[in-house]
């Protein structure tokens, strides 16, 4: 939503450089990648991913993860899909998006805002016939509940491969995380410095202090030390983004994380009145 009136291909790079942090599994292995498009990838993809911005903003979102690898690409579709042919409806949507982004094969599919009325195992369905097909090569979720989730993977059994969801210091997610722990499912936070509220904080700035580090960087190591999570923080300038890489360096003790356990937890930025009933 945030690029609706950044059309243009060569203004993307500034709106989505992004960072994303992820430890992983008990190796704790770092990969350091960026959500958005680099000025390097910028002339070859800006203006595809520009037109499609345009055109389909309204239905999806997308990021690109630039990592050593390979480009990773993922896209996410709404729910509010036609109830009576929701594998055609969901189709037609995925279709549209690759047609705009040029490509064959999605890394990376997900189901955005959970619908009340949705219906979960259709919806799981059609994306999981267009996984067989080749065409996707994962399934994963944003927004949902353990309920959600629980119905996802226990009674539908769809392999979901990430759940992407609120996540920050002033925010509780335990319950949340030990479902997914639970069932070796990475949840990815967004608005992992809760919109810029963590800011002046004196917990957090009192911690910061003491490493030589800022608020924000001991937020992302208090996300990114955890089992199973990743944090996709929003940074446009390139001094931000490595500020954000540079949270990798800290060391928080067991105090810093006490004090942080002692701030309140209920303090959710992003809650539309469509949303589920969060646990």
């Amino acid at each position: 939503r945030a690029a609706q009136g950044f059309i243009g291909g060569a203004m993307i790079p500034t709106v989505f450089a992004t960072s994303f942090l992820l430890f992983q599994g008990e190796k704790r292995t770092q990969i350091s990648v960026l959500i958005g498009l680099t000025a390097t990838l910028a002339p070859t993809i800006g203006p595809t991913l520009g037109g499609w911005l345009s055109d389909h903003y309204s239905w999806h979102w997308l990021f690109l993860i630039n990592v050593p690898v390979g480009l990773v690409v993922a896209t996410a579709v709404w729910s509010w899909l036609d109830m009576d042919r929701p594998d055609w409806s969901l189709r037609r949507s995925f279709d549209a998006s690759m047609k705009k982004l040029r490509l064959d094969v999605l890394d990376l599919y997900l189901i955005h805002w959970p619908s009340r009325s949705m219906n979960l195992r259709a919806t799981l369905e059609a994306m999981l016939k267009l996984k067989a097909e080749g065409r996707i090569r994962a399934v994963g979720v944003a927004n949902f509940t353990v309920a959600l989730l629980r119905q996802a993977v226990e009674e539908i059994g769809a392999p979901i491969a990430c759940n992407q969801v609120e996540y920050h210091v002033l925010l509780d997610q335990s319950k949340l995380l030990r479902t997914m722990r639970s069932k070796e499912i990475p949840l990815i936070a967004y608005c992992p410095l809760a919109q810029g509220r963590l800011a002046g904080n004196p917990v957090l700035e009192r911690i910061a202090k003491k490493h030589q580090a800022t608020a924000a960087q001991v937020a992302l190591k208090w996300l990114l030390d955890q089992e199973g999570v990743a944090a996709i923080p929003k940074a446009s300038r390139p001094e931000s983004q490595q500020a954000n890489l540079d949270a990798l360096k800290l060391t928080l003790d067991d105090a810093d994380r006490a004090a942080i356990a002692a701030l309140p937890k209920n303090q959710r930025s992003v809650s539309p009145g469509f949303g589920p009933d969060w646990d």
